[in-house]
C-alpha cells in the first residue's frame, strides 16, 4: 500500500513540475529537456521541489539549480518561478555549447563548462532529442 501512495505524490510532484516548464515554454524540445532535468536531478521528490531539501552543495529546486547572486529571491517561490531560471539556464548552455553535438549541450548546465568531461557525461544521461 506505502508503495502506491508514494507512486501517485511522485505522480503528482511530476505533474506539477511538467505543469510549470508547459507554463513558460511553448518550445517542445526545451520542454522535453526540462522534464528530462527535473527527473534526473530530483526523481520529482517533493521536498526537492519546494526546496525543503537541497543537493549537497546548496542546489535548490526540482531541477537542481545553484543560486547566483543575480537570481536571488527568484527561487523557491513558485514552481513556474523555479522553472523560468531552470529554462534561462537551460538556454544558456545550449547557446554556449552549441558548437558540440546535441547530447554533450547541457554540460554548462550540469557541470558549468562545455568541455567539462563529467558536464558531457551528465549532459548524455539527461539529453532527449
Amino acid at each position: 500500500m506505502w508503495r502506491i501512495i508514494l507512486i501517485l505524490y511522485m505522480q503528482t510532484t511530476q505533474f506539477q513540475n511538467e505543469s510549470a516548464v508547459d507554463a513558460v515554454t511553448a518550445d517542445e524540445h526545451k520542454r522535453r529537456l526540462l522534464y528530462s532535468i527535473a527527473f534526473h536531478e530530483s526523481g520529482h521528490r517533493e521536498d526537492i521541489a519546494i526546496c525543503k531539501k537541497l543537493g549537497t552543495a546548496g542546489e535548490k529546486t526540482a531541477w537542481q539549480i545553484l543560486e547566483r547572486p543575480s537570481e536571488r529571491g527568484r527561487l523557491c517561490k513558485t514552481r513556474e518561478g523555479d522553472a523560468r531560471v531552470a529554462l534561462e539556464r537551460l538556454e544558456e548552455s545550449l547557446r554556449a555549447c552549441a558548437h558540440l553535438k546535441p547530447e554533450w549541450r547541457l554540460a554548462v548546465y550540469t557541470r558549468g563548462n562545455c568541455n567539462s568531461v563529467e558536464g558531457r557525461r551528465l549532459s548524455e544521461i539527461r539529453y532527449v532529442p
